[in-house]
C-alpha cells in the first residue's frame, strides 16, 4: 500500500525561533519577533504568539511596538541557524538513503524500495523523533508521490505534524487549497491567475493547458503539472563540497574604495560562474580584509542558495560596507562561497525574472567558458 509513497519532504519548523528557544528556554509562548542582520529592520521569523497581535515576517521593526507592546525583539543570527540546519542535515544524512538539501530548513528523502522492508510512515515517524532527540529541533513532514505534493502536505502538517497524500487521494487533497500553496507562485503570478479567477488550486487544475501556455510560456506547462498534482523531478543528491575562494593583495596598500568594490566584483563573479558551470550553488559568502598592519577582519553572511552575479554581489557588497574600517589602508582582500552543493536556485519558478541581466550573465558565462575570465565583465568590475 506504501509503493507509491516514495518522496518525504522535511522541513525545521520556523528554524530562527526554534534556534532561539533552544538557547533560552524563557523565551517558550512569548511573542518573539526576530529581526534580520540587515539596517532596514525588518521582521524575519516571529512566535505564534506575536502573530495573534499582526505581526508578520517582511513588517519593518519599528512598527511592531504598535502591534504588540510586549513583544520580545531578537537580532537574528544567520551564522548559527545555518549551524542548527547543517547539524540536522547531518543527522538525515546517516539515515536517509538519498538526500536532497534545498534550504536551510527544507530538505528530501527519497523512500524508493524502501517499502519492501518497513513502512515508510512509521520509518518517518520514528525519524521525526530521532531529529528531535539528536539536535532538539522540531520537523514537520509530509509523504506522498513526488516533490511537489510532499512539500504541500508538509505546510498543510505545521506546526510539528506529519501528513501523507497516497496517489488517489492527490487531487482531492489540492483542489481546495488556495494557489499559493503551490511551491513557485510568487505574488505576481499570483495576481495573474486571481485575475483568470483561478484563486484555487482546484479551479487551476481546470484552465486548459493551452490558455496557461499562452499566458505565462513554458511555465505555463509546470502550473498545469503542479496544479494535477504531477512533477517528475528528481533528487538532487547532497554532497558537501569545498569551499571557492578568491584573494587580491594590493601593490602598493589602497584605500580606493572603487578598486575595491571592482575587485570584490571580480572575484565574486569568477566564483558565482565557476558554480554556474558544475551546477551548484552557494548558501554562505565569507569576507576578508587585511589591513597595512596585518591586522584581519572577517565576516560572512548567508543567503538563500544561488548562484545569481546579482544576488552574489550584492551580499559581498553589504558585507564589505559593515566591515571595512574606511581610514585603514587595505594589503588584502578575500572571498569565499562556502556551503556549496549541487542543486539549484530557491526562486520563483513561475515569476518573471529580468530578462536583460538573465541573458547579460549568459552571455557573459559563454564568452568566459571559450575565452577566459579575462575576456569580458561587467563594468563595475573594470579596472
Amino acid at each position: 500500500m506504501d509503493r507509491d509513497l516514495r518522496i518525504v519532504h522535511i522541513n525545521l519548523d520556523n528554524l530562527p525561533l526554534a534556534v532561539e528557544v533552544l538557547k533560552n528556554r524563557e523565551l517558550a509562548n512569548k511573542p518573539v519577533v526576530i529581526a534580520g542582520n540587515s539596517e532596514r529592520g525588518i521582521v524575519t521569523s516571529c512566535s505564534p504568539e506575536a502573530r495573534r497581535f499582526g505581526v508578520r515576517p517582511g513588517m519593518p521593526t519599528k512598527v511592531v511596538k504598535q502591534f504588540c507592546r510586549d513583544a520580545v525583539m531578537i537580532r537574528g543570527n544567520e551564522d548559527e541557524y545555518s549551524k542548527y540546519s547543517d547539524t540536522v542535515t547531518d543527522v538525515l544524512l546517516e539515515q536517509a538513503p538519498l538526500l536532497e538539501k534545498s534550504t536551510l530548513q527544507e530538505h528530501y528523502i527519497d523512500m524508493s524500495g524502501m517499502d519492501r522492508f518497513q513502512g515508510c510512515l512509521q520509518w518517518n515517524r520514528e525519524l521525526q523523533q530521532f531529529v528531535k532527540k539528536e539536535t532538539g529541533l522540531g520537523v514537520s513532514f509530509g509523504l506522498s508521490v513526488n516533490k511537489t505534493v510532499a512539500r504541500i502536505a508538509t505546510f498543510e502538517a505545521q506546526p510539528l505534524g506529519a501528513k501523507v497524500v497516497r496517489h488517489p487521494e492527490i487531487q482531492p487533497f489540492l483542489d481546495p487549497l488556495s494557489i499559493y500553496k503551490i511551491p513557485g507562485i510568487g505574488d505576481k503570478t499570483g495576481a495573474m491567475l486571481e485575475q483568470m479567477g483561478a484563486e484555487l488550486i482546484g479551479t487551476l487544475a481546470q484552465v486548459p493547458l493551452e490558455t496557461l501556455e499562452d499566458v505565462f510560456g513554458k511555465p505555463g506547462h509546470v502550473l498545469w503539472q503542479r496544479a494535477h498534482g504531477l512533477d517528475d523531478r528528481p533528487l538532487i543528491p547532497y554532497k558537501k563540497t569545498k569551499e571557492l575562494y578568491r584573494e587580491q593583495l594590493f601593490q602598493p596598500d589602497t584605500i580606493d574604495v572603487d578598486l575595491l568594490r571592482r575587485t570584490v566584483t571580480r572575484m565574486v563573479m569568477e566564483m558565482a560562474h565557476q558554480l554556474r558551470l558544475e551546477s551548484k550553488v552557494t548558501s554562505c559568502i565569507k569576507l576578508k580584509i587585511t589591513y597595512t598592519d596585518f591586522e584581519t577582519v572577517t565576516k560572512q553572511s548567508v543567503v538563500a542558495y544561488t548562484a545569481s552575479n546579482d544576488i552574489l554581489i550584492g551580499k559581498t557588497h553589504q558585507v564589505l560596507d559593515t566591515l571595512w574600517q574606511k581610514r585603514k589602508m587595505i594589503r588584502l582582500v578575500a572571498v569565499s562561497f562556502t556551503k556549496i552543493m549541487h542543486g539549484y536556485e530557491q526562486t520563483d519558478i513561475f515569476e518573471h525574472p529580468d530578462k536583460n541581466k538573465s541573458k547579460q550573465q549568459a552571455a557573459i558565462d559563454k564568452i568566459w567558458q571559450r575565452y577566459g575570465t579575462k575576456s569580458l565583465t561587467l563594468a563595475s568590475a573594470l579596472k
